[in-house]
């Protein structure tokens, strides 16, 4: 076996074995439990759960950081107790942040978005929206 072939076979080999990171916070702002899912879609073998959790409404739930050989994973989420076809998103290897919104019809009554202000609370969310929807001629005027 030539140098260049064991090098190559072993380049491989480590590539497999490293994969890549997932680490998946889920935030539920709908009014109904859901169960979320990190699923790894694995092209030999049939799919595999890495990590899974109820959420309440208004909670949010960090499935663990895994690590994987492919990298095809997915978010998977349904209401608790509706047995429909759940939703999912792929997801980018790496720390990320959804949040699981009221969907649009009855035939999608959730929906997977990014979540574009990860690092505020649901209060400091809260308070950010009122204080951006009052228009600035009905504010208290300081004294």
């Amino acid at each position: 076996m030539t140098t260049a072939r064991v090098t190559a076979a072993l380049l491989a080999a480590a590539a497999i074995l490293t994969g890549c990171t997932y680490s998946v916070e889920v935030r539920n702002f709908t009014p109904d439990p859901v169960n979320v899912r990190l699923i790894q879609l694995d092209p030999v073998q049939p799919d595999w759960v890495l990590a899974s959790a109820r959420v309440e409404p208004g909670e949010r739930a960090q499935l663990r950081e895994s690590r994987v050989a492919f990298e095809k994973v997915v978010l998977e989420a349904n209401i608790d107790g509706v047995d429909d076809d759940p939703i999912r998103i792929q997801v980018r290897h790496g720390a990320r942040v959804y949040r699981v919104d009221p969907g649009p019809t009855a035939t999608q009554p959730i929906v997977f978005r990014d979540d574009p202000t990860p690092w505020l609370t649901e209060r400091e969310r809260l308070h950010l929206a009122e204080s951006t929807s009052t228009p600035a001629g009905e504010r208290e005027k300081p004294r």
